[in-house]
C-alpha cells in the first residue's frame, strides 16, 4: 500500500461529510425522516469519522463492495436506532433503507475515486 498523504485524508473527510450531510438534510427536507437538528449534523459526522478510518482498514481486507455494504448495514442500522434511544425523532423502515443505499453509494463511489489508488502495491 502506498504512503497517503494527509491531503488525502482531510479530502476524504469533507466529501464524506458534505455528501452525508446533504444526504440527511434532503431526507428532512421531503420528511422521510424527522431529527433534531443537531443529530441532522451529528450523526453524519460520527459517520464520518469511523468511515474514514475504515476506508483504510476495512476496504484493503474485503474490497470495496463488501465494505459499502458492511457501511451501509451499519449506517442504516444506527440512523434507525439513534431515534428510538435518544430522541423522539422519528426514522421509518422505508427511509432507512433508502438513507443506507444512498449512503451506500457514496461510500462505493469515494472509495473508487479516493481510496483505491492507494490500495495498490507500488
Amino acid at each position: 500500500m502506498k504512503r497517503v498523504p494527509a491531503h488525502v485524508h482531510i479530502q476524504n473527510f469533507l466529501i464524506k461529510y458534505l455528501l452525508f450531510l446533504l444526504i440527511f438534510f434532503s431526507f428532512q427536507m421531503v420528511h422521510l425522516i424527522i431529527l433534531p437538528k443537531l443529530y441532522l449534523f451529528l450523526i453524519p459526522l460520527f459517520f464520518t469519522f469511523i468511515g474514514v478510518i475504515a476506508d483504510w482498514i476495512i476496504v484493503p481486507k474485503f474490497h470495496n463492495i463488501p465494505s459499502a455494504l458492511m457501511g451501509s448495514i451499519f449506517m442504516g442500522t444506527t440512523t434507525y436506532l439513534i431515534p428510538i434511544v435518544f430522541t423522539d425523532g422519528q426514522v421509518p423502515l422505508l427511509s432507512t433503507l433508502l438513507l443506507a443505499f444512498f449512503l451506500g453509494v457514496v461510500e462505493i463511489s469515494l472509495h473508487r475515486l479516493i481510496v483505491k489508488p492507494y490500495l495498490k502495491k507500488g
